[in-house]
């Protein structure tokens, strides 16, 4: 299993799927009960798709890493404001390293953060920002829709209407052109180890 498209000689390219990991982390003002709900939707999606993925709370099983995950976003803001592209760089330097080379989800305080967009975005981050590179953060996980979507992004969807990877998160199911973007972009296939995606009835 591999995702399909991203080099490997990328600087900072963190292969975070090779690891098998996903860690769902609450930084400061997040009841930690957030987590194993956070946890309970993607572990739905990941279902859905065959991916071979683990979730794990990462404030229980690495909470080693608790600092720099905090630094990550603290570092990061300015009046309020989660400068992501910035933790995403950030994050490359502990990549280089050998740290934090898992997938990182980060659930901040949605009366404390909101996100920096550019004033021309016209599909600004507000539940969520993530990268494929394997960041996410999310500071509407209340919202299980806003989950799935952007866990969508990070295992490689992108934006497209009337599925749970349409920008305004409105819709819960994803279609049958997600199951084929996964099916290519992580090369599954009926005969692998965890076979294809195909649980998903799109319109149900």
């Amino acid at each position: 299993m591999k995702r399909r498209g991203l080099r490997l000689s990328d600087f900072g390219y963190n292969d975070w799927e090779q690891a098998g990991k996903v860690n769902v982390y609450a930084t400061n003002g997040v009841e930690l009960s957030s987590i194993e709900k956070t946890i309970d939707i993607i572990n739905d999606v990941i279902s859905e798709f065959n991916l071979p993925l683990l979730v794990l709370n990462g404030n229980a099983s690495k909470s080693e890493d608790m600092p720099r995950i905090e630094s990550l976003i603290v570092s990061n803001t300015s009046d309020n404001l989660i400068d992501c592209e910035s933790s995403l760089t950030e994050l490359q330097r502990y990549w280089n390293d050998g740290i934090l080379r898992y997938g990182l989800i980060i659930l901040v305080s949605p009366e404390r953060y909101k996100f920096k967009n550019d004033p021309s975005a016209t599909e600004p981050a507000c539940y969520g920002w993530t990268d494929n590179q394997g960041l996410s953060v999310l500071r509407r996980f209340d919202i299980q829709n806003a989950i799935r979507h952007e866990f969508g992004h990070m295992v490689g969807l992108g934006h497209h209407q009337s599925c749970a990877m349409d920008w305004n998160c409105s819709v819960h199911k994803f279609c049958a052109k997600c199951i084929k973007d996964i099916n290519e972009i992580w090369e599954l296939n009926p005969n692998s180890a965890c076979g294809a995606g195909g649980s998903i009835k799109p319109g149900a």
